[in-house]
């Protein structure tokens, strides 16, 4: 069941709205613009869009969010449904041999859900012009890494250095 289905029943804060900008001159904002709004947004994630989709200024949409932690609540469920779709799409894609577009979705679903779709990675390069001794090089990769060894261990190599 899609979650614009349970929407309808709902009934949003009421706040002040701004027709978008393309409409003004046009009929009037109707009254279930949230749910035309959340609908659009659950198929594009484009909430600028989805809001003139809707016949509202985008910062309509941004004064019901500040009021009505229902609507919030609802914003963020379209997002995860749009991602969602991205997703199916992926796994429909990756069965064949469309690599433009399953990179296309993967930027997408991280622009989508930064957090969830992040880089698991890490690289390190150095590049050294002089002669570095070995437990130097060591105390550098341990404070690169921040992993510095115990006060102790830091006197001693600097005591076996000096020598």
């Amino acid at each position: 069941m899609s979650v614009i289905r349970r929407r309808h029943t709902v009934q949003y804060a009421p706040v002040a709205v701004t027709p978008h900008r393309s409409f003004k001159s046009g009929p009037a904002v109707l009254p279930d613009w949230p749910q035309r709004y959340l609908a659009h947004l659950e198929h594009h994630a484009h909430g600028w869009l989805a809001a003139k989709q809707a016949g509202v200024a985008y910062k309509t949409v941004q004064r019901l969010r500040d009021r009505d932690p229902q609507f919030a609540e609802d914003e963020q469920d379209a997002l995860k449904e749009c991602a969602g779709l991205h997703e199916v799409h992926l796994d429909r894609i990756a069965e064949g041999d469309d690599m433009p577009a399953v990179t296309a979705n993967i930027v997408r679903l991280k622009a989508l859900d930064p957090m969830r779709y992040v880089e698991k990675a890490i690289s390190v390069s150095a590049s050294f012009t002089t002669e570095l001794p070995a437990d130097d090089g060591k105390l550098l990769l341990q404070a690169m890494f921040s992993v510095l060894p115990p006060p102790a261990a830091l006197e001693q190599t600097r005591d076996d250095a000096a020598r």
